[in-house]
Protein backbone atom coordinates (compact mmCIF):
# COMPACT_ATOMS: atom_id res chain seq x y z
CA UNK A 1 0.00 0.00 0.00
CA UNK A 2 1.41 3.21 -1.03
CA UNK A 3 1.51 6.58 -0.71
CA UNK A 4 4.14 7.59 -3.31
CA UNK A 5 6.93 5.56 -4.99
CA UNK A 6 9.01 5.75 -1.79
CA UNK A 7 6.37 5.65 1.04
CA UNK A 8 4.40 2.05 1.40
CA UNK A 9 3.97 -0.57 3.64
CA UNK A 10 3.93 -4.24 2.34
CA UNK A 11 4.11 -7.72 3.77
CA UNK A 12 6.32 -10.87 2.94
CA UNK A 13 5.52 -14.15 3.82
CA UNK A 14 8.72 -16.55 3.93
CA UNK A 15 8.71 -20.42 3.05
CA UNK A 16 8.75 -20.81 6.60
CA UNK A 17 5.00 -18.92 7.08
CA UNK A 18 6.80 -16.36 8.44
CA UNK A 19 5.36 -12.89 8.04
CA UNK A 20 7.41 -9.45 7.33
CA UNK A 21 6.20 -6.30 7.38
CA UNK A 22 8.33 -3.37 6.25
CA UNK A 23 7.51 0.08 5.38
CA UNK A 24 9.76 3.35 4.11
CA UNK A 25 9.54 6.70 4.85
CA UNK A 26 10.72 9.01 1.94
CA UNK A 27 13.60 7.54 0.93
CA UNK A 28 15.66 4.14 0.40
CA UNK A 29 17.45 5.49 3.47
CA UNK A 30 14.81 4.64 5.97
CA UNK A 31 13.29 1.66 5.13
CA UNK A 32 12.32 -1.23 8.48
CA UNK A 33 10.58 -4.17 8.96
CA UNK A 34 9.43 -6.31 11.70
CA UNK A 35 9.71 -9.62 11.92
CA UNK A 36 7.45 -12.56 12.58
CA UNK A 37 4.24 -10.18 12.55
CA UNK A 38 0.50 -12.06 13.62
CA UNK A 39 -1.78 -12.01 10.70
CA UNK A 40 -4.09 -9.37 13.00
CA UNK A 41 -1.50 -7.41 13.43
CA UNK A 42 -0.22 -6.82 10.15
CA UNK A 43 -4.09 -6.08 9.26
CA UNK A 44 -4.35 -3.50 11.55
CA UNK A 45 -0.80 -1.78 10.47
CA UNK A 46 -2.62 -1.89 7.28
CA UNK A 47 -5.75 -0.52 8.72
CA UNK A 48 -3.71 2.21 10.51
CA UNK A 49 -1.65 3.37 7.37
CA UNK A 50 -4.74 3.85 4.81
CA UNK A 51 -6.60 5.78 7.45
CA UNK A 52 -3.34 8.15 8.29
CA UNK A 53 -3.21 6.79 11.50
CA UNK A 54 0.46 6.66 12.80
CA UNK A 55 -0.10 4.30 16.02
CA UNK A 56 1.04 1.63 13.51
CA UNK A 57 4.64 2.59 14.23
CA UNK A 58 5.01 2.45 17.79
CA UNK A 59 2.82 -1.16 17.84
CA UNK A 60 5.76 -3.33 16.60
CA UNK A 61 9.43 -3.64 16.61
CA UNK A 62 11.08 -2.28 13.81
CA UNK A 63 14.83 -2.86 12.57
CA UNK A 64 16.34 -0.34 9.69
CA UNK A 65 16.91 -2.36 6.71
CA UNK A 66 19.81 -1.00 4.34
CA UNK A 67 18.85 -1.21 0.64
CA UNK A 68 21.12 -0.63 -2.42
CA UNK A 69 20.51 2.90 -3.96
CA UNK A 70 20.16 1.87 -7.08
CA UNK A 71 16.18 1.30 -6.27
CA UNK A 72 13.86 -0.81 -4.48
CA UNK A 73 14.34 -4.32 -3.96
CA UNK A 74 11.95 -6.51 -5.55
CA UNK A 75 11.52 -10.15 -3.87
CA UNK A 76 10.22 -13.12 -5.92
CA UNK A 77 9.03 -16.39 -4.61
CA UNK A 78 11.14 -18.95 -5.54
CA UNK A 79 9.37 -22.34 -6.86
CA UNK A 80 10.03 -25.44 -4.63
CA UNK A 81 12.63 -27.19 -6.47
Amino acid sequence: LDRSGLEYIQVGLQSSGELILEYQDGALSRHYEARRVPASKVARAFRQYAANDTAWRTELQWNPQALPKSGPVVLRRSDPP
